[in-house]
């Protein structure tokens, strides 16, 4: 019924992430830049942080989109889990096989590790990216770090990219993760618009299934909404739409 009413094409505010519907802001563009850098670069950790609903799963996915095509990638959505745990979830998403029964460290990054090789030899990449890597435990982030050990004598066999809100950050901070901190290659903290913040009383997120009347997303945590149109917006910001600056009379 509301998609003939305010003219959408197809169901806004969907909780499914869609880099279609990214407002690719400057921030985003950087946040992009330094993965893909990060990705290229042969070797450590890129670490992604930022609040939530600041677009950092969206960029991940537009992240998968732009890497080359020799490149393998391994993701953990999931990242309560154990060391061990770990390993498996990255040997099953890169194809490994390793005894099912009662697996080891040792003989998962064994098999890792030779899967490495043999991926560098053919001459592609492997990437591990973790989501949501603030929850993980000191002794899962030391067992990762160790994963960074895996390397020729020109560069790493393993690029890890996480992601995570600000916890993360501060995490890392820890003297006993002062090793895996100094590993981080490239890093970026994706902050919100502060005008489009300002304007719309929430995160934006691109208005790509309307016209200009069409509702603009909200963060979800705003506890009073009060609804504003993409018209609005314009017609709000000085100089455009009519609108006039702070020391107008």
């Amino acid at each position: 019924m509301y998609l003939q009413y305010f003219g959408l094409s197809e169901t806004p505010f969907s909780i499914a992430v869609n880099p279609r519907y990214l407002f690719m802001s400057p921030r985003h563009r950087d946040a992009l830049a330094h993965l893909l850098y990060g990705v290229g670069s042969g070797g450590g950790f890129i670490l992604l942080t930022g609040e939530v609903g600041t677009g950092k799963t969206t960029i991940n996915r537009c992240l998968l989109e732009q890497l080359p095509p020799d490149t393998d990638i391994a993701i953990v959505l999931n990242p309560a889990l154990n060391a061990q745990e770990l390993l498996a979830t990255v040997c099953d998403e890169l194809g490994i096989a390793y005894d099912g029964n009662q697996p080891s460290l040792k003989t998962l990054t064994d098999s890792l590790h030779s899967y490495l090789l043999e991926n560098h030899a053919q001459g592609r990449k492997t990437v591990l990216l973790i989501d949501e890597a603030q929850h993980l435990d000191f002794d899962v982030l030391e067992q990762i770090r160790l994963l960074t050990n895996l390397e020729t004598h020109s560069e790493k066999l393993l690029q890890i990219v996480l992601i995570g809100q600000p916890e993360l950050a501060q995490l890392l901070q820890r003297p006993e993760l002062r090793q895996l901190n100094q590993r981080i290659t490239a890093r970026y903290t994706l902050a919100a618009s502060a005008l489009l913040f300002s304007l719309s009383g929430g995160v934006i997120a691109q208005d790509n299934v309307g016209d200009d009347s069409t509702v603009v997303y909200r963060a979800d945590y705003f506890a009073e909404f009060n609804p504003i149109t993409a018209q609005d917006m314009v017609n709000r910001i000085p100089g455009v739409g009519g609108a006039t600056g702070s020391g107008g009379g």
